[in-house]
């Protein structure tokens, strides 16, 4: 399995606007990307925005809002379906959680292996 290395937020933004993403509010999408996971949020709803899959390239016009709202409604979604107090609010927070960790753990085991 090939290890992926870390990239920063601001790196993550710079590489979705070369494949094509248009980001309107580059300040809202750090915030965004800084609470949700990049894999969760870009991996999982970016399909309908691809035009090419190798190399990558978004549709004309796709926008990171619009990946946003999809993201927003699938969990709209999942929040009508299973209402529950666990899945409405702890869910939420352990993605942060999850984004946080899986972060600061690329991070500080990559710059132990460059050190």
């Amino acid at each position: 399995m090939k290890l992926k290395s870390f990239i920063s937020i601001d790196d993550q933004i710079e590489l979705l606007q070369s494949e094509g993403l248009v980001i309107d509010s580059v300040e809202d999408a750090k915030t965004v990307l800084s609470k949700t996971s990049y894999y969760v949020l870009i991996n999982g709803y970016r399909e309908p925005f691809i035009s090419e899959p190798k190399p990558r390239r978004y549709k004309d016009g796709a926008n990171f809002k619009e990946l946003l709202s999809l993201y927003q409604f699938d969990t709209f979604l999942r929040n009508l379906i299973f209402p529950e107090i666990f899945y409405r609010y702890l869910h939420r927070v352990d993605y942060v959680k999850q984004s946080f960790a899986a972060a600061e753990f690329k991070r500080f085991f990559l710059a132990q292996r460059h050190a």
